[in-house]
């Protein structure tokens, strides 16, 4: 009856679908409840797809942690039913990232329209006003009531330009190819591109539902939140259970507590995260295994896959494998596919370090390690980010390296390296390399930023109401020159939303050489929104960055060693 009454994709048909599904799981009947959530699924990733064509990311998000569990109902019947992870996994593959993947074609659109005049004029205006609403949202809490009725009000009125801008771009954006056989692209696709010696790890956050008579609970329903890893080589896709949500995630918190407490860390805490995340996997991979790629899920987000123990007493993973982590797994076949020759590629190299963050320099107090993370705060002290002597050292020796190789090499330091410099010149580079100040904002940079904990609000189930939580590219930048002064145009900050609107197909590595420029907003099943996100939808190739707050001598060292090598 909602078939003929819909006459198309519709919520109520995919309740339906769902509800009907349930009915005959409970009744034991999994071989016909399994192709109905399959059903109920893909009918709801059709109509998550098209409204992520017409909203803003953070409504996308939105929309998603309210949607019922249509993939975990159909994942929890299949894992009942062991079926085959070749059947199983391409849904995963297409409901993985969904979101994630209608922005990233949505640049690459934006990349290939600027050829149009009107286009191009509108990709300007919105890139423009995307920054200035990023510099409101960024800044300082304030007392004032008709200074934050003025905020209040400013930012309402450019997120009403740029939902405006949206709309008259949308309908001259070209149809792009590539981007619409990328989407209908299945796991074979892959499998075919991997070198025989590569695998991809794709992990997955999800609820698991069992329903048995007599089973305690409600109606005999049972819940619980697990991970699972699907596994995909050349020549086969495999699935492992891994364990609870509520084992892993303490045990990866416990191992980034350790590292980050400044003492010896027990071989025990490390080792319970490999045994957890990483024993079952390793299992699945064959021998002639020598590269993998991870596209991690939610608390494996922040998990530093290359440190995990390796299979031989006092070794690391990195020893075992080549390692690389994607967004997800689509992204990493786009990168196998061949690549359309860019006219004109950019081949110069961008260096940042040595910033003037303020006019007047102060010294760091004695004993004091200054690190490329949160600004430098003492009580009674004015808010700045502190100078980092050893990123002026890192630059030239980037810049030694990079001319001893008879590249052309763009140097911005000192008050040089201002964020209108920045978005200017990376585009033309096709090595950039950023010795600076990073930051995400996390609960505790808010409070020492006092930014307005209003704007960063989320419901318990991951509703976003907060400005900045449905915006979440602005939680994430690199800082430069001038941004301990109040009075620099976008406060010296370049944020991942900043990044998006740059043509950087020609970018062929970007390093963040800063602190924490891996974390970002962690959505279920989208992956990171954080500065690695944002390269790569602006047309980046490979990002590398840092989980930690890093030290700033110790961090020029590691970089010496990793151009020295490259």
């Amino acid at each position: 009856m909602r078939k003929r009454l819909f006459k198309g994709d519709h919520p109520d048909i995919s309740d339906t679908l769902s509800n009907l599904a349930f009915l005959y799981y409970v009744q034991g009947k999994l071989a016909d409840a399994e192709p109905l959530f399959k059903d109920a699924l893909a009918m709801s990733r059709r109509l998550t797809t098209e409204f992520a064509k017409q909203k803003a990311e953070g409504e996308s998000l939105t929309l998603l942690a309210s949607l019922p569990l249509y993939r975990d109902c159909f994942l929890s019947v299949a894992r009942q039913r062991k079926s085959d992870p070749a059947t199983v996994y391409p849904e995963v593959w297409a409901s993985k990232g969904a979101v994630a993947r209608v922005y990233e074609q949505r640049q690459q659109q934006a990349r290939a329209a600027v050829s149009d005049p009107q286009a191009a004029m509108l990709l300007a205006e919105l890139g423009d006003t995307r920054r200035r609403r990023a510099e409101l949202i960024l800044a300082p809490e304030v007392k004032d009531p008709a200074t934050r009725q003025k905020r209040e009000d400013d930012i309402t009125a450019y997120e009403k330009r740029i939902t405006e801008m949206d709309a008259a771009i949308r309908p001259i954006l070209p149809t792009i190819a590539r981007a619409e056989k990328l989407g209908d692209a299945k796991p074979d696709e892959l499998q075919k591109m991997l070198a025989a010696d590569a695998a991809v790890v794709d992990f997955l956050r999800y609820t698991l539902f069992e329903y048995h008579k007599g089973m305690p609970g409600k109606d005999g329903e049972k819940r619980a939140k697990r991970y699972l890893a699907f596994v995909a080589t050349k020549d086969r896709i495999t699935w492992v259970d891994l364990d609870t949500a509520d084992t892993i995630e303490p045990a990866v918190a416990a191992w980034r507590g350790a590292i980050t407490g400044g003492k010896e860390i027990p071989t025990v805490v490390p080792a319970r995260v490999r045994e957890l995340v990483w024993e079952k996997v390793r299992k699945e991979l064959p021998a002639s295994v020598k590269t993998v790629n991870l596209s991690p899920d939610a608390d494996l987000c922040r998990v530093p896959w290359a440190a995990l123990p390796g299979d031989k007493p006092g070794t690391v993973l990195l020893e075992d494998f080549a390692i690389a982590t994607i967004p997800h797994a689509t992204f990493l076949l786009d990168k196998l596919w061949p690549q359309e020759p860019l006219k004109n590629p950019p081949t110069g190299v961008l260096v940042v370090g040595g910033v003037k963050y303020d006019a007047e320099l102060s010294r760091l107090a004695p004993n004091t390690v200054a690190t490329r993370g949160d600004p430098l705060v003492k009580p009674g002290e004015k808010l700045g980010w502190s100078f980092l002597p050893g990123t002026a050292a890192e630059a030239t020796g980037v810049t030694s390296a990079a001319t001893a190789k008879k590249l052309t090499v763009n140097a911005l330091k000192d008050e040089q390296a201002t964020t209108p410099a920045i978005l200017a010149t990376l585009p033309k580079a096709k090595y950039a390399h950023f010795a600076t100040h990073g930051f995400f904002a996390a609960k505790e940079f808010r409070s020492i930023f006092q930014l307005d904990p209003k704007d960063y609000e989320q419901s318990r189930r991951g509703e976003r109401i907060g400005r900045a939580a449905n915006t979440p590219l602005v939680m994430t930048g690199l800082v430069f020159a001038g941004a301990n002064n109040p009075k620099t145009p976008g406060r010296g900050i370049v944020t991942g939303e900043s990044l998006i609107d740059l043509d950087l197909s020609g970018l062929d590595l970007a390093v963040l050489s800063a602190c924490e420029t891996g974390l970002g907003d962690v959505a279920g099943g989208e992956g990171t929104f954080g500065l690695q996100r944002a390269f790569h939808m602006a047309g980046t190739r490979d990002v590398i960055a840092s989980l930690w707050k890093v030290p700033d001598q110790s961090t020029a060292a590691l970089m010496a060693l990793f151009y020295r090598n490259l």
